[in-house]
């Protein structure tokens, strides 16, 4: 083999060599793109369950919520139906012992 065939061994196999190395720089690419897009898809999808999980999440709170208000908005009427019928049947004691505390006073 000459120098000149030997040349141009070397010549080629640094031309593979880069061509090869440039493929290799362009899967990396690829690969690359394709990594931080499956990322953002995972991301996007995490996201997306999270939003829905917490809408869920607040429709039940919100739910429980108004079932809570209003057993307390029937336990308060009740409480009020009661004070109102405590009144109503110890009214004329009440007025009846105040005004006689007033008056035995006053005329004590």
């Amino acid at each position: 083999m000459n120098q000149t065939d030997l040349i141009q061994k070397i010549i080629a196999a640094e031309h593979q060599a880069n061509q090869m190395t440039e493929e290799v720089k362009e899967k990396s690419e690829h690969i690359d793109a394709s990594v931080e897009a499956e990322i953002e898809s995972l991301r996007k999808n995490y996201l997306d369950n999270a939003e829905k999980y917490l809408a869920r999440l607040e429709k039940s709170e919100q739910e429980k919520s108004a079932v809570r208000l209003k057993e307390l908005d029937e336990r308060l009427e009740t409480k009020l139906k009661q004070v109102d019928v405590i009144y109503e049947t110890r009214k004329d004691l009440w007025v009846q012992t105040i005004f006689e505390r007033i008056v035995g006073k006053a005329g004590g």
